[in-house]
């Protein structure tokens, strides 16, 4: 919106202004327009999409998924079917630990990092995105870096189950809801360029550790990892700002209640792209109804049934366009139904619940295994039958909001 403040009707100067929900908040530039009665309104079409500041931004939070998210999934399945952390501690560093006790170091990982975004996400509401990410950047760094210094149970459990990815959440959040805040139209678009960065780190991070283990050794191996991760965070930290409309705001309590790594990895970093470009044109909510109920439809027929590698690599394939959506678009899926002041607060309560589910994951499939005798049945009928179920919750929710099935939500 932009006001004009002269007497002239000749020659004014006019303000432009950020305006939100009929506020005006931010004054960012003035100039001189010819033959403008005073105090004149002046609509604006502008888009903070269409300018290429802005858009560095998602640069910023493809950096932050990289090194956050994309080290997370470290803890993921490779060709082994457990995750590189999981493989090398179980096999070299505490053979003598049983591989279910071991679990729970990723397990407590992936949960503190879900458990700690309502806590980031306020405080991203309440002091903007610079400040948690200056903080998640030094917390994630210091980790690691005790991470590499360890040689007990206790401190990897410590160090990189625990202070490593509070940091890691802190730089998920902000990249996250600092780009959600930014895109309208093409939020959805955006939001699929900076997970593909969570993609890239599930490729680059895991065939790194596997060749240099054995060469320079763990420690040397994730202090390497750690320059690299600092390098790249640096780049986060020159991008990643707060909206000239943000305002601080007081923490409210309340406001929490109301609201195969092989081929899969490489399809989901073109996937998840494409999915948020789609979702653009057909919805958010009708892509990962779609992707979720396919998804829960392979694993129920061509894993289930599977019995040679071609059909575990048409699998793979196949999954790994479909699967990750939900990662990508959830944060969408918030935006929708959240005003720009709770994204924050609500994205983080989402990935709050998320985190007993990361946390509960690991060891279930590991009974369901010993249970079947080493046979992935088990395993394979509860993520399928799980995965069938939340697209059905997701479809309630998508009618929720629209009555017409076919609607673009």
């Amino acid at each position: 919106m932009a006001t004009s403040s002269s007497s002239s009707p000749t020659d004014s100067l006019v303000t432009f202004y950020w305006e939100k929900e009929n506020e005006i908040l931010f004054p960012i530039q003035e100039c001189v327009i010819q033959n403008l009665p005073q105090n004149s309104i002046i609509p604006l079409e502008c888009s903070d999409d269409k300018r290429v500041r802005d858009w560095g931004i998602v640069l910023g939070g493809f950096c932050c998924l990289f090194c956050s998210s994309g080290w997370i999934t470290c803890n993921l399945c490779n060709s082994k079917g457990i995750g590189v952390f999981q493989d090398y501690y179980q096999n070299i560093e505490f053979r003598n630990i049983s591989p279910s006790t071991i679990s729970w170091i990723s397990s407590t990982e992936m949960f503190i990092f879900f458990a700690c975004s309502p806590i980031f996400g306020r405080m991203i509401d309440s002091y903007g995105p610079r400040l948690i990410l200056v903080f998640g950047t030094i917390a994630h760094i210091f980790g690691l870096a005790m991470t590499s210094l360890t040689n007990k149970y206790y401190q990897v459990l410590l160090a990189q189950g625990i202070f490593s990815s509070i940091g890691a959440s802190a730089i998920y959040n902000a990249g996250i809801i600092c780009v959600s805040i930014y895109f309208k139209a093409n939020r959805a678009f955006a939001l699929g360029i900076i997970s593909s960065g969570s993609s890239l780190g599930g490729i680059v991070y895991p065939i790194l550790m596997n060749n240099l283990f054995l060469r320079i050794g763990f420690g040397w191996t994730i202090r390497g990892l750690s320059l690299l991760i600092f390098i790249v965070l640096l780049v986060a930290n020159a991008t990643i700002r707060s909206h000239p409309s943000y305002t601080p705001s007081s923490v409210r309590f309340s406001q929490f209640a109301a609201p195969f790594r092989e081929y899969t990895f490489n399809l989901v970093l073109f996937g998840r792209i494409l999915q948020g470009y789609i979702a653009n044109y057909i919805g958010c909510y009708n892509i990962v109804i779609i992707t979720t109920s396919g998804s829960g439809i392979l694993v129920l027929t061509l894993w289930l049934l599977s019995v040679n590698e071609v059909h575990l690599f048409m699998f793979a394939v196949l999954y790994g366009l479909l699967a990750n959506a939900f990662i990508s678009l959830s944060p969408v899926l918030v935006a929708q139904i959240a005003t720009s002041t709770e994204f924050g607060t609500r994205i983080g309560v989402q990935s709050g619940i998320i985190s007993f589910a990361v946390l509960l994951g690991s060891p279930i499939g590991s009974q369901l295994i010993e249970i079947c005798h080493k046979s992935f049945v088990g395993l394979q009928v509860f993520t399928g039958v799980t995965m069938l179920i939340s697209s059905c919750i997701f479809l309630i929710a998508k009618l929720k909001l629209s009555q017409g099935i076919f609607s673009k939500v």
